[in-house]
């Protein structure tokens, strides 16, 4: 089945009365994302946290030398441990900015993410909710080097995922079937998982993305051999790598800064995006960003 993911893609953003973002307004949101991630990458630094660049951010560094042209969002990873870290220094930069972690009140994501105060964003997946321009934390967890405790923790991680795709739909459902227009895919999709999300309605939808957290982070030994990124958008077994290549970082340019990556991320880049991630892609596979709400 196509990921809900890929079917919200798929909307017809100028039929449905979507904001699409100008090329002005994503000059704009970069230049605000940067500011972002120095901010974090400067009180990272003072108190000795580990973090690099993830997902499209670093084919953007690797590739572009900052963002990916057509991008409007940067991604970051952290350990579990470098996680927790953050979240008790995270008040210094709190005048600026919130943290929103799995679980508190309002978030609909089993990942933390950073917003930006003073800036009103709505995707059109949201349960009514506006928030600011985003920095999304993807936590590199633990996980077994046992090939089947390894795939009992995905197995478990999986269910928790599914759990929380279809518990985020449900409270999304309005939004999503508002601006999907006659797209029988997406609306099929979305009533589908709205229907199973019924059975996991005893728990709020914060308490499924506070028990998701624990089960992704259920694994304490930090000397195994490879990491995992659960909440991923390969999901935990697409998201298994070799834990030196991935928690080590080297620095690599950034739109004029030096920022961290991975050590080893053409294996990471290879293994999420393909052998040809340096390959451009065709202007027609590109991503159009529209939102319900713009103002940054």
């Amino acid at each position: 089945t196509m990921r809900l993911g890929s079917l919200l893609k798929t909307i017809d953003s100028e039929a449905a009365g979507l904001h699409v973002i100008t090329d002005e307004e994503l000059k704009n949101a970069q230049h605000q994302l940067l500011a972002m991630l120095l901010d974090v990458a400067a009180l990272c630094e003072k108190h000795q946290i580990n973090w690099s660049l993830s997902g499209g951010s670093i084919i953007g560094a690797v590739r572009h030398k900052g963002f990916i042209p057509w991008d409007d969002d940067i991604d970051i990873f952290m350990t579990r441990d470098n996680v927790n870290k953050f979240s008790k220094v995270f008040h210094e930069i709190s005048d600026k900015y919130e943290l929103a972690m799995p679980g508190d009140k309002g978030n609909i994501f089993h990942y933390p993410r950073l917003y930006k105060k003073g800036t009103k964003l709505r995707a059109v997946q949201s349960a009514g909710e506006t928030h600011g321009l985003v920095l999304d934390i993807f936590i590199l967890e633990n996980t077994y080097d046992s090939k089947i405790f390894r795939t009992l923790h995905g197995m478990k991680c999986s269910i928790y995922l599914f759990i929380d795709s279809s518990v985020r739909t449900a409270a999304c459902e309005k939004s999503i079937l508002k601006y999907s227009g006659n797209n029988q895919k997406l609306i099929k999709a979305v009533k589908f998982r709205s229907a199973f999300a019924k059975l996991f309605s005893f728990r709020t939808i914060e308490q499924w993305m506070a028990a998701s957290d624990k089960v992704f982070s259920s694994v304490k030994n930090t000397q195994t051999k490879y990491v995992v990124c659960p909440s991923g958008g390969a999901h935990f077994f697409g998201e298994i790598f070799i834990r030196p290549y991935m928690v080590e970082t080297v620095q690599t340019d950034f739109e004029g800064h030096k920022v961290n990556i991975p050590s080893n991320s053409d294996y990471y880049l290879r293994k999420r995006y393909g052998e040809d991630y340096m390959t451009i892609p065709k202007e027609s596979a590109r991503e159009k960003h529209a939102y319900v709400e713009f103002e940054i």
